[in-house]
C-alpha cells in the first residue's frame, strides 16, 4: 500500500506541475513578456548586424583606399629607383666616355708637343696607338715608339731647360708622375731639433 501512496503522490505532483506549467505558458502577461524579450533580442541582433555592416564597409572603404595608396607609393618608389639606376648608368657611361676622350686628347696634345719639339730631328714623326692600347710618338728614322709617359718626361725636361734659358717657345706640359723609392740600410734615428 505504501507503494501505491507514493505512486499517487508522484502522480499528483506531476499533474500539479503540468497544470502550473500550462497556466504559466497560456498566461497573457507571460506571453507578452516572452514576446517583448524575443523582440528585444531580435532588435539587438539587427542593430549589431547593421553596426558590423557599417564597420566592415568603413574598413573596406578605408582599407581598400589604404591598399590603393600603398600600392601607388610602391609603384612610384619602384619607378624612382629604376629612374635613378638608369640615370646612374647614363652618368657612368658619359663619365667614362668623357674621361676616355680627355685622356686621348691629352695624349694627342702631348704627342703633338713632342713632335713640335723634335721636328728638326724627326720630321716624319707621328702619333700612334698600338693594338694593346699603348700610345706614343713613332719615330720612323729610328724605328722607335716613344711612349706618352716618356714624351711627357722629355717635354718637362725641355720645358725646364727652355725656362732657364728664357728662349721661346716654351711648352707647358705637366711632368710625368714619378714614384720615389728609397732603400734604407741600417737603423733610422730621429734627431731632436
Amino acid at each position: 500500500m505504501k507503494q501505491i501512496t507514493e505512486w499517487l503522490m508522484a502522480l499528483s505532483f506531476t499533474v500539479t506541475m503540468l497544470y502550473l506549467l500550462e497556466a504559466t505558458i497560456t498566461d497573457p502577461t507571460y506571453q507578452n513578456g516572452l514576446t517583448a524579450r524575443y523582440q528585444a533580442r531580435e532588435q539587438t541582433r539587427q542593430v549589431q548586424a547593421q553596426e558590423w555592416g557599417d564597420t566592415l564597409r568603413t574598413w573596406g572603404m578605408w582599407g581598400g583606399g589604404g591598399l590603393a595608396a600603398v600600392g601607388g607609393l610602391v609603384v612610384v618608389a619602384w619607378a624612382v629607383v629604376q629612374w635613378q639606376e638608369q640615370r646612374t648608368r647614363r652618368h657612368e657611361a658619359t663619365e667614362d666616355h668623357t674621361t676616355q676622350r680627355l685622356r686621348i686628347t691629352t695624349q694627342k696634345e702631348i704627342a703633338v708637343a713632342y713632335i713640335a719639339l723634335y721636328r728638326d730631328r724627326e720630321p716624319d714623326a707621328r702619333f700612334m696607338r698600338l693594338a694593346d692600347g699603348t700610345a706614343g710618338v713613332y719615330l720612323p728614322n729610328e724605328n722607335e715608339l716613344v711612349t706618352i709617359d716618356a714624351c711627357r718626361a722629355e717635354l718637362a725636361t725641355a720645358q725646364t731647360t727652355a725656362l732657364t734659358r728664357r728662349t721661346p717657345p716654351t711648352i707647358n706640359v705637366p711632368g710625368a708622375p714619378q714614384e720615389r723609392r728609397f732603400l734604407v740600410l741600417g737603423d733610422l734615428e730621429q734627431e731632436d731639433i
